[in-house]
């Protein structure tokens, strides 16, 4: 079986789950109540999961490839680096090396992922807030990492590259979150 075959059958596993989930709560809290719940917490943190997972798979994915080249697992390897090719450049200057092998995503898109999946578990868990200051600031840095390379052709390294991902990554799941915040805030005045 295809490695794509499973990833459709772990997604339609969770939306099995989700959908078991909202009939549960239809049948207990009735029609419209479940409506509301589900439209001010669920579809939020059931976003977040799939977010989450979606990262996981691409982190675990990356770190995979280079391991299982290692252990002479050529073709998992060589199918895990064409199934991430789409969503990056994979420039073996530009991603960390590991066994011997580079991974398969860059340094960049690897920050960027594991900053998603870190910071959508910790928002599932409802622990992430963030002022919007220090929204303000991470998103600069990571601004100005993309500047210096695209812009003026600075190198600023791997491990600079794999903090202004994570900081963008950070930034995305504070963006979602933000959307259903400012959605509540409409509902609760309107």
């Amino acid at each position: 079986m295809s490695l794509l075959f499973y990833l459709c059958v772990f997604y339609i596993e969770y939306f099995y789950v989700f959908y078991y989930y909202l009939l549960t709560i239809l049948f207990k809290y009735g029609y419209n109540n479940c409506i509301i719940l589900l439209l001010e917490v669920n579809i939020k943190k059931f976003i977040l999961l799939l977010f989450a997972l979606y990262s996981l798979f691409f982190v675990i994915g990356s770190v995979v490839a280079p391991l299982a080249a290692h252990y002479k697992f050529y073709e998992l390897s060589a199918k895990l680096t064409s199934l991430f090719m789409f969503s990056c450049h994979q420039r073996p200057d530009r991603t960390f090396w590991l066994a011997g092998y580079p991974v398969a995503l860059c340094c960049r898109c690897l920050g960027f992922y594991s900053g998603v999946f870190i910071s959508a578990t910790v928002s599932i868990c409802e622990k992430f807030k963030i002022v919007l200051k220090y929204f303000v600031l991470i998103f600069l840095f990571s601004l100005a990492d993309i500047l210096l390379n695209f812009l003026l052709n600075i190198n600023t390294g791997n491990y600079i590259r794999f903090l202004a991902g994570f900081a963008l990554g950070i930034s995305f799941v504070i963006v979602v979150s933000s959307l259903f915040e400012i959605k509540r805030r409409f509902k609760n005045e309107g």
